[in-house]
């Protein structure tokens, strides 16, 4: 790799040796020696007068001047900059891999969200394919109930054309007949309709009321978790509230025990000098 980094190319931020050092502490002397013996690790410009040193450089030239400072020599540090060059570049590969680890996991769950939308789509299609095939199932069964009708009806209407005025009794009970088989008929289709109209709803108010439940245990364990922190809380203040009585308790036994010895002490200091006096005057009537 080359330190030498055309200025047309590349605009960076750099100082001159004087400025770098200034900023690092180091004789522009010592900056010149170590461009001259790590060309290889430091990286700056070349200009017509004088060296341009990039902000990126100034790091490596401090590490080098510790590292004389430690006792290395030339070689020593050469083979140090070049490991800390490898490791670099080693963790710049991992960095590059774990953004493709992650961009790959992120490429797979957008697939898997594609399959899972189009497991939807698909159920869905599939749920809108039977209601219309049981409507057209229904719509098949009216309509042969409504030939089988109107061919019944022909015939019957045939019949009493062909019929006499004797026969009109027992053509009307085949007419009553049919109409009561055609209600019974009808009354069943109607009924098979509204039970599967209602079983559609029940299914969609369970759904609703089961997702409701939910809702509202989550609510009921959310507000249970809070209560259960409240109380663990008042518990523990209601504990130190007791603490502290206890402790104001056993203060104001000690302050009466103190007040008792006080009075003591003072009814014995009191004690103590009338003896005194009592002793004092004793001696004044032995002297008289």
């Amino acid at each position: 790799m080359s330190a030498l980094i055309d200025q047309s190319k590349q605009k960076v931020t750099t100082y001159t040796l004087e400025e770098a050092s200034n900023l690092t502490k180091i004789g522009s002397f010592t900056l010149k020696m170590y461009l001259n013996s790590f060309p290889s690790h430091i990286g700056f410009l070349k200009d017509q007068s004088d060296s341009k040193i990039p902000t990126s450089s100034i790091p490596v030239l401090e590490q080098i001047r510790d590292l004389y400072r430690s006792g290395k020599s030339t070689e020593e540090i050469r083979s140090s900059l070049t490991a800390l060059l490898v490791n670099n570049a080693t963790k710049s590969h991992k960095k590059d891999s774990s953004k493709t680890h992650v961009i790959k996991a992120l490429v797979e769950q957008r697939e898997k969200l594609e399959e899972i939308k189009a497991e939807q789509i698909n159920f869905q299609k599939q749920n809108e394919q039977r209601i219309d095939q049981k409507a057209e199932y229904f719509q098949l069964k009216l309509h042969e109930i409504d030939t089988k009708s109107q061919a019944s009806y022909d015939q019957c209407m045939d019949r009493l054309d062909s019929f006499d005025a004797t026969d009109s009794e027992y053509f009307q009970n085949q007419i009553l007949k049919f109409e009561e088989k055609l209600k019974a008929t009808m009354e069943e289709q109607t009924r098979l309709q509204v039970e599967d109209i209602h079983n559609d709803v029940l299914f969609k108010i369970k759904s609703a009321w089961e997702k409701q439940q939910k809702n509202n245990q989550y609510k009921i364990d959310k507000l249970t978790s809070k209560l259960e922190r409240w109380e663990t809380l008042f518990r523990s203040i209601i504990e130190q509230q007791v603490e502290h009585k206890k402790e104001i308790e056993t203060l104001h036994e000690y302050r009466t025990e103190i007040d008792q010895l006080k009075e003591q002490l003072s009814t014995h200091e009191h004690e103590s000098f009338f003896s005194k006096v009592k002793n004092y005057f004793k001696k004044s009537d032995l002297t008289a």
